[in-house]
Formats: structure tokens, C-alpha cells, sequence
């Protein structure tokens, strides 16, 4: 009896540790399975997402045919030095591709027209030559209504719409479209990923000249969202922000306001010294010709 008893036990250890192995690895298997079906579902899942952000964000911000905006902007020294500048702008929108911006402060008189592709911007009644700047991307957002025009837009900022990842930023989960998350090397748009609305638009032509755009305090306004405040960040500094004091949806805007070519003739463009010198020599040929006529 003494030498069964132990042969018995070690043979139902034996067993169990049998039936143990036996019940575990079906079930690893199993967990396996479903960690890789979830896995390859929330892959998929995100990757059409992010596909899709441009479309889901203009969903969420919403639709109209027009918008009329007041707001005033505080632009900070570049330098730090002295009280920044006060600049009372009107927006107008006509969904969506034109847009016309009037800003004025004490030192400056500012008029920017986009229209179908064309832009022109009149600085102290006279047309400039130079297009629109990267501050001016903020509108892009809010002004270009088709998920085509909205994607060449980004593109055109030098934003990779083929890359994105998942962010967090001030504890906040995003989408980022142009970059690998945490890689600020490159020109990016973060959304939010629950409401996708845009909140952060990073510029970066080298990692000494970087723009970041904040859109803050959405709001809506009948079936259109807004932003409240936008701020500005030069290399982390803020330089610039705007606050939104009223916004009208659905104005009647009169087609003049968006007339590029007769704004153009209203402002001209400032002559140059080039064209003084020529006008001064046509001056002086024709005096000689004169006098060469009286003379003849």
C-alpha cells in the first residue's frame, strides 16, 4: 500500500498538470486570435479615419452660403519691446472659394481678395505684389468648403496628406496629418479625434522658422462652426491673437467687394523708380525731337 499511494498521486499531478496544459494553449490561442483581429480591425479603423480627415472636418464644422466676421487682433513686437499693435478686421466669406479680408490699425491699411484661385492684397492703397503670407493660412480652414479644394490647400502648405498618426497634446488626443507623432520636424494640421475640428496647423520651413496656428473656442452660429480665438506662435512665441467679437451667417454681399480687377484699377500699384527713370527719358527724347524739328 505504501509503495501504490505515492504512485497514484503522482500519476493524478501528472494528469492535472496534463489537463492544464491541454486547456491553456487553445485559449492563449484563442486570445491571440481576437488581439490580432482587434488589432488589425482598430488599424483599419484608423487608417480610414485619417483618410478621411478633411471630409469629417468640414462635416463637423458645417455649412453656409456666406459669413460676415468682425474681430480684433493684438500683433506683439517682434522683439518684445513696446505695447502691441490693435488691428480691427472684417472677414467676408462666400463659400467656397472667395474671401476678403479689411484690416486696419494705426499703422497700416490692409485689403486681401481671393477669388477662383486669384489673389490680390492692397496695402495703404496700393496693390502689392506679394501673395498672401503664411499668417493668412488660418482662413484656409474656415474658407475652402470641398474636401478636394481643402486637400490641394494643404498640400500647397507642405503638408504630406499620405502620413498620420495619433498626438496628445495639452491632454488632448489628435489626429496628424503630415507627421509621426512626436515629430514637429515637419509641416502638420492636428484635429481633434473625437470632434475633428481643427485646433493646431504647424508650418515648419526649417526648425529655426516655425508658424503654429491655434484655432480656439469653437462656437456655433446656426449650422456653422467657428473659432472665437485664433492665436499665433512664431518659434513658440506668441506673436499674434485674434478674438472674434460678432459673427453674421448667411449675408448679402454685393458682388463688387470681390471684383479683383477692379480693385486694381481702384488701387493702383506704386510706380517704381524704374519707370520714373523712363518716363524721364521719354521726357527728354521728346524735347529733342522738338528741337530738332524747330531747327530743320
Amino acid at each position: 500500500m505504501c509503495f501504490l499511494y505515492p504512485m497514484r498521486k503522482k500519476r493524478k499531478k501528472n494528469n492535472i498538470r496534463g489537463n492544464q496544459t491541454f486547456c491553456r494553449h487553445p485559449l492563449f490561442a484563442l486570445l491571440f486570435a481576437i488581439g490580432a483581429v482587434c488589432c488589425q480591425f482598430l488599424s483599419q479603423a484608423y487608417a480610414t479615419e485619417a483618410a478621411r480627415i478633411p471630409e469629417l472636418t468640414l462635416e463637423k464644422i458645417g455649412t453656409a452660403k456666406t459669413l460676415l466676421v468682425f474681430q480684433k487682433s493684438l500683433v506683439y513686437p517682434e522683439y518684445g519691446e513696446g505695447p502691441p499693435v490693435l488691428s480691427e478686421e472684417t472677414l467676408r466669406y462666400v463659400f467656397p472659394k472667395t474671401f476678403r479680408s479689411d484690416a486696419f490699425s494705426a499703422n497700416q491699411q490692409r485689403i486681401q481678395v481671393v477669388r477662383q484661385g486669384e489673389a490680390v492684397t492692397i496695402i495703404d492703397g496700393k496693390t502689392g505684389a506679394a501673395p498672401a503670407n503664411r499668417f493668412d493660412a488660418y482662413k484656409d480652414l474656415l474658407l475652402y468648403r470641398s474636401p478636394q479644394l481643402l486637400r490641394e490647400k494643404l498640400s500647397g502648405l507642405g503638408i504630406d496628406l499620405s502620413v498620420s498618426s495619433l498626438g496628445l497634446f495639452n491632454e488632448q488626443v489628435a489626429f496628424v496629418l503630415g507627421a509621426e507623432y512626436p515629430d514637429i520636424s515637419r509641416s502638420q494640421l492636428w484635429t481633434d479625434k473625437k470632434s475633428f475640428l481643427p485646433f493646431r496647423l504647424m508650418l515648419v520651413e526649417h526648425q529655426e522658422n516655425v508658424l503654429e496656428i491655434r484655432w480656439l473656442e469653437w462656437r456655433k452660429h446656426e449650422n456653422i462652426q467657428y473659432p472665437m480665438r485664433i492665436e499665433f506662435y512664431q518659434n513658440h512665441r506668441l506673436i499674434r491673437e485674434t478674438a472674434v467679437s460678432s459673427i453674421e451667417v448667411n449675408p448679402l454681399f454685393s458682388d463688387d467687394f470681390f471684383d479683383i480687377e477692379k480693385l486694381k484699377a481702384a488701387y493702383p500699384a506704386p510706380e517704381t523708380a524704374e519707370s520714373h527713370e523712363s518716363d524721364k527719358y521719354d521726357e527728354v527724347r521728346e524735347i529733342i525731337e522738338d528741337f530738332r524739328k524747330v531747327y530743320e
